[in-house]
């Protein structure tokens, strides 16, 4: 035999266990047919057929935690204890899990000041060839515009003297008197070549940050 036919036999033990291991007589594997011998050796006698592999056996067994140690009722896979979900076994991780985003450190913890609310815009450069031709490559998709904008709504601020507003390359942070908003930005920005607004009217921030694409074979 081959290299090739021992490797399929080979295979096929796996998978379905050697060839006539623990097969009754009459077809059966193990059963009430086969003799005395053949059911023990199928039974507790370890030379049983092996059971039949899938994807699902892939990885610990289900409600197993580190180490293969079963995981109790209730009791969700994160570290603390419960799972996002507050105590389901379903729960994909746990809030303890969730890394950091970099850049806030402390100034990230709640001080009691109210977390305004806030909205990601996009904006993108187009021209009559993309709007009424569509001769141009661009589509309205995000990965197609050129800058991010947060607009954030600040109700009871007057202007934008009482505001501290720092941005870096993933975060922003914006903290006045009344509000405190530490937020991870969707895409890295320039944040040298940042603008912000005030738009008294609407009592509310509008600032604007050019989108850095990289390739991603790089």
């Amino acid at each position: 035999m081959g290299d090739a036919g021992r490797t399929l036999e080979a295979l096929g033990e796996l998978l379905g266990g050697p060839a006539g291991a623990g097969d009754a007589p009459g077809g059966g594997r193990g059963g009430a047919g086969a003799g005395a011998g053949a059911g023990a050796g199928a039974g507790a006698g370890g030379g049983g057929p092996r059971a039949r592999l899938g994807p699902a056996d892939i990885g610990p067994a289900a409600g197993a935690g580190p180490g293969g140690a079963p995981v109790p009722a209730g009791v969700g896979r994160g570290s603390g204890g419960g799972g996002a979900a507050g105590g389901s076994s379903k729960a994909i991780w746990s809030p303890d899990e969730v890394p950091e985003a970099p850049g806030f450190g402390e100034a990230a913890a709640d001080d009691g000041r109210e977390e305004p609310g806030y909205e990601f815009r996009y904006g993108q450069a187009v021209g009559s060839q993309d709007v009424f031709l569509g001769l141009g490559e661009k589509d309205p998709s995000s990965t197609q515009c050129e800058v991010l904008i947060v607009v954030v709504d600040l109700p009871g601020v007057e202007d934008m003297k009482g505001l501290d507003l720092v941005v870096q390359a993933t975060t922003l942070r914006l903290e006045s008197e009344a509000y405190r908003l530490c937020l991870p930005l969707p895409h890295e920005v320039d944040a040298a070549r940042g603008k912000a607004a005030w738009e008294g009217k609407h009592r509310r921030l509008k600032v604007t940050l050019p989108i850095i694409r990289r390739d991603p074979w790089d």
